[in-house]
């Protein structure tokens, strides 16, 4: 995650106990493997939300998240553009 932009170090091992008690994962030789369920769930997001798994989407939304924090960004326009293409993308589904 940190090699990818992506979280925080503070909440990277929360964020794998949560992956294993759901299931999603399992832990094997210090790797992560995918269980069944979690192979499911990312077959589901990436045909319907494919933008919004992609590794560089999070990390853009990471770093407005510190100007936001940093007062150097409106959080209300970055929500507004945010809500305008997630809204697109859940009208395009059929």
């Amino acid at each position: 995650m940190e090699e990818l932009g992506i979280g925080r170090p503070s909440t990277y091992a929360s964020t794998m106990a949560v992956l294993v008690d759901r299931d999603y994962v399992k832990i094997e030789k210090k790797r992560l493997v995918p269980e069944d369920k979690g192979r499911l769930v990312i077959a589901f997001l990436e045909s319907f939300f494919k933008r919004y798994v992609e590794f560089d989407f999070t990390a853009d939304l990471e770093e407005k998240l510190d100007l936001i924090s940093n007062n150097e960004l409106a959080w209300k326009d970055v929500l507004r553009e945010f809500w305008r293409d997630f809204t697109g993308a859940v009208g395009g589904i059929t």
